[in-house]
């Protein structure tokens, strides 16, 4: 496949019958405007990377986890590329608009899975690394901000802003640095991205005091709701808000 003279680079991750390679370049618009994804009919560990990418990376796409993926020459992949990285540079390239089509094949083809590589990649450069980052700045934000209006507003209602500031500050840097939104709906998204990390802020205080009932240490129980709290903020963060 590698040899033929297409508008595309063609990037293996899986062993093919030749008859497999065939359909997927017949497959190919010569023009090369599509990106195409050859897609297998998913195992469970299939199943599973494929939705950890699309969360990681924020990709809309159906599948992002393939075997074979034929890239236009015009984005200027290199043949020698890692899948975790390739598939970073999708989700910078489906920004824009581009299509991605499936050839779907055989589900018993033999897959090259690299677990700890693609984890290395998801935690370098995927999303999910820097909305972590961002949301641990946000907690010395929230610091701040209850240390400055604690005198005015007292500890009980000092948190209000607290929050309220930390959500708008955390929102900014991940319009713009972790999810590139730019300007294009803020608004909107800063209302949708409030609600979820209100709703996220909820079910971390429940947790915590339904855990504390039940006599379970109380960092423990704080660790354990802030962590599925992450969960539900990052989620919708990436798919209902961006």
């Amino acid at each position: 496949m590698d040899a033929l003279n297409l508008e595309y680079t063609i990037l293996k991750y899986c062993d093919l019958d030749p008859s497999e390679e065939d359909r997927i370049l017949k497959g190919l618009d010569p023009k090369g405007n599509d990106i195409v994804i050859a897609v297998q009919r998913y195992k469970i560990l299939d199943m599973v990377q494929n939705i950890v990418f699309k969360m990681a990376f924020s990709i809309k796409s159906k599948y992002i986890k393939g075997c074979v993926y034929c890239v236009p020459n015009k984005y200027n992949i290199k043949n020698n590329i890692k899948e975790g990285d390739l598939i970073n540079e999708l989700s910078r390239i489906t920004r824009s608009g581009v299509n991605i089509r499936y050839v779907f094949i055989d589900r018993y083809v033999k897959t090259r899975h690299h677990i700890f590589g693609d984890l290395k990649s998801i935690l370098l450069n995927g999303n999910i690394g820097k909305y972590l980052i961002v949301g641990i700045s946000g907690v010395a934000v929230n610091e701040g901000v209850l240390l400055l209006t604690d005198p005015y507003l007292g500890k009980i209602y000092s948190i209000i802003p607290a929050i309220e500031l930390s959500i708008i500050y955390n929102f900014l840097l991940n319009n713009f640095i972790t999810f590139r939104g730019g300007f294009s709906r803020i608004l909107i998204r800063l209302g949708k991205y409030n609600v979820f990390n209100l709703i996220g802020f909820g079910v971390n205080s429940l947790i915590y005091y339904f855990l504390v009932s039940r006599n379970i240490n109380i960092y423990a129980s704080d660790f354990i709701g802030i962590i599925i709290a992450f969960i539900i903020t990052y989620t919708t963060a990436a798919t209902l808000v961006w």
